[in-house]
């Protein structure tokens, strides 16, 4: 049965609370108005409004059938209407049956049974409207609920499509870069390759076994740095340098998995490619009211710097990776001032493992 009481126990509970309330008022109209007596207008009370409460809840499922969308609003008004004139028809009968059962003996009640059944009738029309708007409120409520529950689902797998998309942008021209270097150095510098080789196997590693991971601790995202600059010092030698300072322990400070590499990808491909001079990478990790503190410096030779295709790529890659996974636009901000070009990054506080 696709009833919609069945499957929230909230919605039954006010359908017979509803029900109680109508007996109440049914039964207190008989007493004041008729001077019907107490027992007796319980009792009628109990059969009418009991009769169609449990009519109403096995016709809930007809009821939902008869408003599907598919149907016309003039023909379900007339099958509406059509269902409560034959649901009361049968409810007046066996209700009627019933009462005169119970009080055969008291013809003056009997009397007004009779008399009153109109009243009874149209009373059972009224009801039913009621019993289908309550359906109808039930049922537009589960809908609009089952469709907000849908649109974050999907939200959800577009997120995390666009997720696993700026991810797959931010990575492979890295290894690209690194292999033709290698590919290189096995003609002119062996032993220089064999290193790289390790470093880029176990950098490598570190990306697949994380592919899956939204966020990775500080320390491992660090070390990760470390091994993609130890690659490009291979390939750049006194060219490139790098330091990093850390002000206290945050190790297992949460942080989004390979948030960092494009930023030194960015250092190294606009700093040490478009200089002679040696390039210097400074990084500082720091707590700011809990907030993750990251600022990357590198010098660059402002003379020779040219703006490529692509450049800035990676750096928005970034901001709509934070925005995705934290809901903010101003955690990336870029500077560049007397041949020193600057990226601070701020990480909200997220729960450590």
């Amino acid at each position: 049965m696709n009833n919609p009481f069945l499957k929230n126990i909230k919605y039954l509970g006010l359908y017979l609370f509803f029900w109680l309330a109508i007996g109440f008022f049914h039964a207190f109209w008989l007493k004041t108005e008729f001077e019907i007596k107490l027992e007796i207008a319980i009792i009628e009370s109990l059969i009418f409004n009991g009769l169609y409460a449990i009519f109403g809840f096995f016709t809930g499922s007809s009821i939902l059938f008869l408003n599907s969308e598919n149907i016309p609003f003039f023909k379900k008004i007339f099958n509406f209407l059509a269902l409560g004139i034959v649901l009361t028809y049968f409810w007046l009968e066996l209700s009627t049956f019933l009462l005169n059962k119970i009080f055969s003996e008291f013809s003056q009640y009997l009397f007004f049974l009779q008399e009153t059944s109109v009243i009874h009738f149209i009373s059972g029309i009224f009801y039913f409207s009621i019993i289908v708007f309550i359906y109808y409120i039930i049922d537009y409520s589960q809908k609009l609920n089952e469709k907000q529950e849908n649109e974050i689902k999907w939200q959800a797998l577009i997120q995390e499509a666009e997720y696993k998309a700026l991810k797959s942008q931010i990575n492979p021209h890295f290894l690209f870069n690194s292999l033709n270097s290698i590919s290189y150095l096995t003609l002119t510098e062996p032993d220089k390759a064999h290193k790289m080789i390790i470093q880029l196997s176990d950098y490598l590693r570190y990306s697949i076994s994380n592919w899956q991971s939204t966020k990775v601790k500080l320390s491992e995202e660090i070390e990760n740095i470390r091994r993609y600059l130890e690659i490009e010092k291979i390939r750049f030698g006194s060219r490139l340098n790098y330091s990093t300072e850390i002000s206290q322990n945050l190790d297992n400070f949460l942080i989004p998995n390979m948030i960092l590499q494009p930023l030194f990808e960015n250092a190294v491909k606009y700093g040490v490619h478009e200089s002679l001079e040696p390039i210097f990478i400074n990084t500082s990790f720091w707590l700011e009211n809990e907030y993750l503190m990251i600022k990357i410096t590198n010098n660059y030779d402002a003379e020779s710097y040219t703006t490529k295709k692509g450049e800035g790529v990676g750096l928005e890659n970034i901001k709509k990776r934070l925005k995705l996974i934290y809901g903010i636009d101003n955690l990336l901000g870029i500077e560049k001032k007397q041949g020193i070009f600057i990226v601070n990054l701020t990480i909200p506080p997220t729960i450590k493992q």
